[in-house]
């Protein structure tokens, strides 16, 4: 057998072959299941970009972008046909990647009639189709710490000069961490997938994206993704587009989404934004619903609003007699950042505080007394804190 350094270009199969497969590809791409299975591939359009993944020749017919019936840009695919292993003994894998807009790792279909297969050929299962999902989606999976290379000489036995690939007969030297992270019996595969999901295509679809896809519209169907990536690089772009046509878009993100979307995103949002008293005032109104921790992060973001609307305080105030405890001591940083806090509003600082004192513990007064004012408000701060010791 050759031990000359491999590409995952498959050079042994003629030219006249290959163009046939890569035609069924186009036949049966859209009638196939895929990982996860949401990944719908009919109904639109695909449009040929021509990009070139790695130094690696493994993408016979390159790049496409897939459009849905509203001619909206949904997400890349990619027809591979790659070798997973040094010699002949493996079979091809042939396999329809998808990354989305930004250049992550979307998915993948199969092929009408090819499936992947593991040691002996034996074909995966379909738990193992979704086990490979979660191992081509996982960005700090330990694939990412070993070479081709790496991964032959932890598979390889020798008896006399004959080589034999089986990882159950060599399960001694694979490292069980490795084991427990893939699909069993096919350790070459996932390894060759995972690296054709990442490195260099990454930052060429994400370029192409932003040269040639990004609008506002766009910028609004990231935000609604609650993908935190996605929200994170909407962010990032919105400026251009103009902060306010966005202000609705986010405020939904924030109400709608999981907890953990929705906390991200509080966490995003600009100062720009904060000082614009319709945005806060928005935010405000959906306050209530929120889970803890989204309510924790807007308050720590209020605390840097030296001049909120004047409802928004007011209702802040007043939320204040019934917030827990951690969250009244955030309410008190925010009120006491404020430029110019009217008398009426002091007063029912006050009032609050006065029934509020006994829900507090001396840890919280402790905390108090560190919290930062504006000038302004010296002696406000002080009265408050005279009314919670008493």
């Amino acid at each position: 057998m050759s031990n000359q350094k491999h590409s995952y270009s498959i050079q042994f199969i003629p030219r006249l072959i290959l163009l046939s497969s890569l035609f069924t590809f186009s036949i049966y791409l859209s009638a196939q299941p895929s990982y996860p299975d949401n990944l719908d591939l009919e109904g639109g359009q695909s449009i040929f970009i021509g990009l070139s993944p790695e130094e690696l020749s493994v993408a016979y017919d390159s790049i496409f972008l897939f459009l849905d019936k509203q001619s909206s840009a949904k997400f890349y695919y990619q027809n591979i046909y790659a070798s997973a292993c040094e010699d002949t003994l493996c079979k091809p894998i042939i396999i329809t990647l998808m990354w989305d807009l930004l250049g992550n790792y979307q998915g993948f279909r199969l092929i009408d009639g090819i499936p992947l297969t593991k040691i002996d050929h034996e074909p995966f299962s379909e738990s193992e189709y979704y086990k490979l999902h979660a191992i081509l989606a996982d960005d700090d999976s330990i694939l990412g710490s070993f070479s081709k290379q790496n991964i032959s000489k932890l598979l390889r036995t020798k008896s006399g000069s004959q080589r034999q690939y089986d990882v159950d007969a060599v399960s001694g030297a694979t490292p069980p961490e490795i084991k427990k992270k893939i699909v069993e019996g096919a350790l070459y595969t996932c390894h060759t997938l995972w690296h054709l999901c990442r490195g260099k295509i990454r930052n060429q679809l994400l370029t192409y994206t932003k040269i040639n896809l990004l609008n506002e519209e766009l910028l609004h169907q990231l935000f609604l993704t609650e993908k935190i990536d996605a929200i994170t690089f909407a962010f990032k772009e919105m400026d251009a587009f103009g902060t306010s046509n966005y202000h609705s878009t986010i405020i939904k993100v924030i109400e709608e989404s999981v907890p953990l979307a929705a906390s991200q995103t509080i966490n995003h949002i600009p100062q720009s934004l904060l000082d614009v008293h319709e945005f806060t005032s928005e935010l405000w109104n959906i306050f209530p619903q929120l889970d803890y921790l989204s309510k924790k992060q807007i308050l720590t973001k209020f605390s840097s609003c030296n001049q909120l609307p004047d409802n928004v305080l007011d209702n802040l105030i007043k939320y204040a007699s019934t917030a827990i405890e951690s969250q009244y001591v955030q309410i008190l940083a925010v009120v006491f950042n404020q430029v110019n806090i009217p008398q009426r509003r002091k007063e029912l600082l006050i009032e609050v505080s006065k029934k509020k004192k006994k829900e507090l513990s001396n840890a919280t007064l402790q905390v108090f007394a560190t919290i930062p004012y504006h000038e302004n408000n010296d002696y406000l701060k002080e009265e408050i804190l005279q009314v919670l010791k008493n």
